[in-house]
């Protein structure tokens, strides 16, 4: 396949030890002779060069030029790299210089270089976005998700399912052309066992694989409760830092105050609301609809109330509205100031956490307990990764087509119920080939047929 030789910086504008142009297409050498003062440019060799401007001698800067030959390259075409020095005048000549060249060259558009190691086959395209994951990681899990899905591992699972309703979809197609020979009651039998096995592999990923949005993005947490019992002093204390003013006046937070941070790994977007209590005050009264709007939002609630008043009106309130407004909700009942009750009278304690933030500044007991809530909740590692809302969606796609499969229908009618699930687990990875059913079908045929 082939297209318009493209440039772009590689590496972030702005000051650095080292920038990185990319230049990709068929004329890549051939401009980058005009930049490099050197005899042969070989492909697989570093070379050291002095860069000048192009029809002339005077020179731009000193650095490496790197040649991949086609395909052996990141976008499958013939790619030149020049690595110059990250000075803002040398980025910009080098481009405008680029620009100059005409006919010969254009800008890359936003994410072309992958698109087109997409379209050469380089990199399917559920890898290419693990590669815009991957750069765009923060923590070590959101890397090691990133890089899952890079080096092929979802690819690899969904096209072995593909693999193999393409290999039940010749068996269906061969039967659908032969309508003349009789169908062995077997064939059926076994390719409706085929597919229901299938069928039920993918139904139970899709509910025990984790949501790699979640790990992608964040867990988003909900710090809620009445006025005054710590809220802000919490989100200070797993910031590190004062984030939120702390002050004795009741209904001092008046807006959703939202702060990442890397907790074992994990990303977490945690979520200061303001306290929920019955006010008159128009400004506070939409702060308290902000923190219900935060609460619907988020994966983990952690409801926190002072030991003074553990029963209270506004914890029904939060709690009944978790169980009536939201999904798959977490809470985690806190109780803060322990350091003032002497005497503690809880029954089961196991599921709530006793802390004073004035005699644990950092509130490590929830920093435990947040690294371990991840751990369990987001174990990718031994329950698979659903990696975006499209890949779920055509997952589910793929379950309704094959629920709608039966014998009972016309077999051209059931037939064509598998090729819509064969295509949507191909839309994932960017597979959607009628050739592969027809060699499938015909391999089977003797020479000569």
């Amino acid at each position: 396949m082939s297209f318009e030789t493209i440039y772009g910086l590689s590496t972030l504008a702005g000051k650095s030890g080292v920038a990185v142009i990319r230049i990709s297409g068929n004329n890549a050498l051939q401009i980058a002779k005009k930049f490099c003062v050197i005899d042969n440019i070989k492909p697989n060799y570093v070379k050291f060069v002095k860069f000048k401007f192009p029809n002339s001698d005077k020179a731009i800067d000193k650095g490496l030029v790197l040649y991949f030959r086609a395909p052996n390259s990141f976008t499958g075409e013939d790619v030149i790299e020049f690595q110059v020095h990250g000075s803002l005048a040398i980025i910009k000549i080098f481009l405008e210089e680029l620009g100059k060249l005409g006919a010969l060259c254009r800008l890359a558009e936003a994410g072309e270089f992958s698109k087109r190691a997409f379209l050469n086959d380089k990199i399917d395209l559920a890898s290419a976005e693990g590669l815009a994951n991957l750069i765009e990681a923060e923590t070590s899990l959101q890397h090691e998700l990133a890089i899952q899905q890079f080096i092929g591992k979802q690819s690899s699972l969904y096209d072995s399912w593909r693999r193999s309703l393409i290999s039940m979809l010749a068996k269906l197609e061969a039967l659908v052309d032969f309508p003349e020979d009789d169908i062995p009651d077997a064939v059926l039998a076994q390719t409706l066992s085929e597919l229901n096995d299938l069928n039920g592999e993918i139904k139970n990923y899709l509910v025990n694989a984790i949501d790699g949005n979640i790990i992608s993005h964040g867990i988003r947490v909900a710090i809620v409760g009445a006025p005054n019992v710590g809220k802000s002093t919490l989100l200070n204390a797993l910031s590190r830092r004062d984030v939120a003013i702390v002050s004795d006046i009741a209904g001092t937070t008046r807006d959703v105050i939202e702060v990442k941070l890397d907790i074992g790994g994990y990303s977490y977007i945690l979520y200061d609301t303001a306290g929920i209590r019955e006010s008159d005050d128009i400004i506070e009264k939409e702060g308290i609809n902000r923190s219900f709007k935060a609460l619907e939002n988020a994966n983990l609630c952690i409801l926190i109330s002072d030991l003074s008043n553990i029963d209270n009106d506004t914890n029904r309130e939060i709690e009944s509205y978790v169980a009536n407004n939201t999904s798959a909700m977490d809470v985690i009942k806190v109780f803060n100031k322990t350091d003032l009750e002497k005497d503690i009278n809880l029954e089961n304690k196991k599921s709530l956490l006793l802390i004073s933030l004035k005699n644990d500044p950092y509130a490590d007991q929830i920093v435990d307990y947040l690294k371990d809530y991840a751990r369990e909740k987001f174990d990718f590692a031994s329950s698979g990764f659903i990696a975006n809302q499209r890949h779920k969606h055509h997952l589910e796609a793929t379950v309704s087509a094959l629920n709608s499969f039966s014998l009972e229908l016309p077999l051209e009618i059931s037939t064509e119920y598998v090729r819509i699930a064969a295509t949507e687990l191909g839309k994932i990875v960017g597979k959607i080939n009628i050739e592969e059913i027809l060699d499938s079908i015909f391999s089977s045929f003797c020479i000569g047929k």
